[in-house]
């Protein structure tokens, strides 16, 4: 008898409400399947056909990207590189909790805050059209903000972990998109 092994894993709806209540809505699920979007509703979404990491990510981004091999990575710089650009007005990314790699060393000196969740969170696996929980994740989780409401995300994540802000964010208040201050 073959293992199976599930390849989806949702993120729990307490945290997708919790991003909404910061963004006001996920306008963009970059690394998503259409089974999925029946759990996020997010605006867009895109597939692994679409190939989120080759299509503009606008508005108000929500990605918890596959963590598999160099995809995240790939995932998370992406992520950067629209927030850089201006083109992602607000964004949510929901990663492992690897403090020790270029990757997260790159992403947390972009974002604008950073919630270490307390203890591990149970995802949700998709096992022959059923959405069940994942009860023994391996690693520990954290949630990247990149946007002007760190006060918001500080107080509605705070009740996952704690809030931490990046030492260049502090004194570069306020915090806002490219778009946005462009547009001051």
């Amino acid at each position: 008898m073959a293992i199976q092994t599930a390849i989806e894993w949702y993120t729990p709806r307490k945290y997708l409400d919790a991003a909404i209540q910061v963004m006001g809505a996920i306008d963009l699920d970059p690394a998503s399947s259409a089974a999925a979007q029946k759990h996020v509703q997010a605006g867009r979404y895109y597939t692994m056909e679409d190939d989120g990491l080759k299509q503009r990510w606008q508005g108000r981004v929500f990605l918890h990207p596959p963590h598999a091999g160099k995809l995240i990575s790939s995932f998370t710089g992406k992520m950067v590189e629209s927030w850089k650009s201006g083109d992602m007005t607000e964004g949510i990314l929901l990663t492992v909790n690897a403090t020790d790699t270029k990757w997260f060393q790159s992403t947390s000196a972009f974002s604008s805050a950073i919630c270490f969740t307390q203890g591990r969170i149970s995802f949700l696996e998709a096992w022959d059209g059923e959405v069940v929980e994942k009860t023994s994740p391996t690693h520990g989780q954290l949630f990247f903000y990149f946007g002007g409401k760190v006060e918001l995300f500080t107080e509605v994540f705070f009740e996952f972990g704690s809030v931490v802000r990046p030492y260049d964010q502090i004194h570069a208040l306020p915090i806002a998109s490219k778009k946005e201050r462009d547009n001051a």
